[in-house]
């Protein structure tokens, strides 16, 4: 029966490991992709590379031989030490050693290297001869040192370098040498201990600092005055000895100093209730008798001084002079105005009607009242003006007379261009904010604020010339580079 048994299947999976990873041996070309010529994807191991893989595990590697040097290339150099010299960029031939790897018993076969030949010796340098020596430089003194002829062959040996005892003579004979005259030292212009600042009119040195760094220069503030006098400094330069001595004699000196004690009685008994006037006039005095007293050559600095009081009392004096006669016409005249335009302000309506009747437009005839205002207003600022210098600064000078005489006529010019520009302005304004069914026209009211606009425009001339030349020169720019002289004003700086 043992025929008609049936054989049991082998299911043990002992020796069948590579028939289930790669699908066993008969398809082994096909276990690495489908094309056979595939080198790069991995194929099934055979038996001889497994073996021969198994062998190679367990095989020691060699040692490494005792000398580094034969197995040059296979990082065993020691770089500790210095390594041989030579070009950098040297050839491939040079650079690698092409020769085989020695083992010890072929170097006992070679033998030994032939000694290595000894560099040459430097050549010896040449020895110098007494008659190789270049020449000594001859010193000459209150000269330049001349330098001796060498031949140029004798430039190509180095120089001898000269002995210490040849140094320190040089030096010896330089610092011996006589030395040039200084300059003389100037003398003195201005006492150590001076207060006050020269160049112009002496003054307090704080003072002048303050206002020079203001300005941008020296100034003079006249007393009982706004108005700022600039100056142009004027630099001492030191006085020749002999015509010092020659022009300012003693009897100059004793002069001065005598002026000085008539010029103290003369500024406290005419003290006309300026205080500072007359404190400023007694400093200045003190200061010229100090110069005085510092020494001679401070003479001019002494009269300058004086002579700034004398000029101040002199003003003062003329100042009053010109009031009682200049001063006195002009306001004479000024009050006639100023009765006449206010008692013509009666009779404008009268006159504007008889000027009507002749066929005089009302637009003409409403420039008689605004023109009135105006020269009433010019009126008032001459008569302000002529009050201000002549009792309060006490300044007054008879060169502005014509503009005392001609302020209340250009009070009326201005008045008749000032009711113009207002009213036309008026007109567009209300032109524009009313309907079109009422009539345009000014009231009483709005002609009021006009006239007294125009009595302030008289009063004060000197806005409206302020606003007429910058509207020109909005017109005209080119303006501005033309030279114009500029008119004294009274009623600007010290008159204003």
């Amino acid at each position: 029966m043992a025929d008609e048994e049936e054989t049991t299947p082998d299911t043990s999976l002992a020796g069948r490991g590579w028939d289930i990873l790669v699908g066993g041996r008969d398809n082994m070309a096909s276990t690495g992709g489908d094309d056979p010529l595939d080198m790069e994807t991995g194929g099934p191991i055979s038996a001889d590379d497994e073996t021969d893989a198994i062998l190679t595990a367990t095989t020691p590697e060699p040692d490494v031989p005792p000398d580094a040097a034969f197995d040059r290339g296979r990082g065993a150099e020691d770089f500790s030490e210095a390594q041989p010299e030579g070009p950098v960029m040297a050839p491939i031939t040079d650079a690698v050693d092409m020769t085989p790897d020695l083992s010890p018993e072929d170097l006992d076969e070679l033998g030994s290297a032939p000694p290595t030949p000894a560099p040459d010796a430097e050549p010896p340098l040449p020895v110098r001869s007494a008659a190789d020596e270049l020449p000594e430089p001859e010193i000459i003194e209150g000269g330049p040192i001349e330098a001796p002829t060498v031949d140029m062959g004798e430039l190509t040996r180095e120089p001898e370098v000269p002995a210490d005892d040849r140094i320190a003579e040089l030096f010896d004979r330089l610092e011996t040498a006589p030395a040039a005259a200084a300059p003389p030292t100037p003398r003195p212009t201005t006492p150590p201990a001076d207060p006050l600042t020269s160049g112009g009119i002496l003054r307090p040195a704080s003072v002048a600092d303050t206002l020079e760094s203001l300005i941008g220069g020296p100034v003079e503030v006249r007393a009982g005055s706004n108005r700022m006098i600039r100056e142009d400094p004027t630099e001492d330069l030191p006085p020749d000895t002999d015509l010092e001595r020659l022009l300012l004699t003693e009897d100059r000196i004793n002069a001065l100093w005598a002026e000085i004690d008539e010029l103290y009685e003369v500024v406290i008994d005419r003290v006309r209730g300026d205080y500072e006037d007359t404190q400023q006039s007694l400093t200045d005095l003190k200061k010229a008798r100090e110069l005085l007293l510092a020494g001679r050559e401070f003479y001019d600095n002494a009269e300058e001084l004086v002579n700034g009081v004398k000029a101040r009392l002199r003003m003062r004096e003329k100042t009053r002079q010109w009031a009682r006669t200049h001063g006195a016409w002009i306001g004479v005249y000024l009050v006639i105005s100023l009765l006449i335009l206010s008692g013509a302000s009666i009779f404008i309506p009268d006159v504007t009607a008889l000027l009507m009747e002749r066929g005089v437009s009302e637009f003409q005839t409403g420039t008689i009242l605004p023109g009135l205002f105006g020269g009433l207003g010019g009126v008032f600022g001459a008569l302000w003006v002529l009050i201000k210098h002549t009792a309060i600064e006490r300044d007054f000078d008879p060169s502005h007379t014509s503009w005392f005489v001609l302020n209340p006529v250009l009070g009326i010019a201005l008045g008749v261009i000032t009711y113009l520009v207002l009213l036309g302005a008026s007109l567009v304004g209300l032109a524009l904010f009313t309907r079109p069914d009422q009539p345009v026209g000014l009231q009483d009211q709005y002609l009021l604020v006009i006239y007294a606009v125009c009595v302030v425009v008289g009063f004060r001339q000197n806005f409206f010339w302020q606003l007429l030349e910058r509207f020109t020169k909005a017109i005209l720019p080119g303006r501005d580079n033309e030279t114009k002289a500029t008119p004294s004003d009274p009623t600007s700086g010290s008159l204003g």
